[in-house]
């Protein structure tokens, strides 16, 4: 049977280092077969993830092989501890907590003689940039970034969103601060602590002091 609907991108690259996890290394066409992907897709994508070095190539004799890598492996585990949690229900959500979340955030930071920037972009030392609600600057130097996960329903979108920050928070090695829910404070402080020492992510409940929350 057909899909009639399109799949999300970080489904697909799941898809990919699966496969890989379990069958590589294998040719291109190979894979591009098994992840049902076409050429144009397939070569888009494989960049994007040798660039982060979740996957690599070895050639011999005009043949190349895709393998993953570790850091690969460790993205994909990531990746299915954040399908499990898609299961978990959210509170219901609250009219204008991302407002007010916003709000005391940037009071926060002008008392901290910080600069904000709304809906920024940070770039890694990858080259990959990963955009944010809010990058808090000083000097023009970026000192910590901030995301809003506050009415967001365990969906895809919500899949997608943590799994950029993720890779914001290894790439960039910048402080992240995200503030949820308070139904799920204790599922997104588990989450980010499995990242290791090289991700600095503070988790933080709206109703508390964002910036200072230890």
């Amino acid at each position: 049977m057909t899909r009639s609907r399109r799949r999300d991108v970080l489904i697909i690259v799941g898809d990919i280092l699966s496969i890989l996890s379990h069958k590589g290394p294998i040719r291109k066409t190979r894979l591009m077969h098994l992840a049902n992907l076409n050429p144009q897709s397939f070569s888009r994508l494989a960049t994007r993830l040798h660039r982060l070095g979740l996957l690599e190539t070895t050639c011999s004799r005009g043949v190349c092989l895709y393998n993953i890598t570790r850091k690969g492996s460790f993205f994909l585990s990531l990746l299915r501890v954040l399908q499990r949690g898609l299961g978990i229900e959210s509170e219901t959500r609250q009219e204008g907590a991302k407002e007010n979340a916003y709000a005391a955030v940037m009071k926060a930071a002008r008392g901290l003689g910080l600069e904000h920037q709304v809906s920024s972009l940070v770039t890694g030392s990858t080259g990959t940039s990963y955009l944010h609600d809010i990058v808090l600057t000083t000097k023009h130097k970026e000192v910590l970034t901030i995301n809003m996960l506050i009415d967001n329903e365990p969906s895809t979108i919500r899949q997608y969103e943590l799994g950029a920050i993720m890779a914001s928070c290894l790439d960039t090695r910048l402080p992240h601060l995200i503030i949820v829910s308070q139904s799920l404070e204790d599922y997104y402080k588990t989450l980010f602590a499995r990242l290791g020492k090289g991700c600095r992510t503070l988790i933080s409940v709206l109703h508390r002091d964002p910036i200072h929350q230890s």
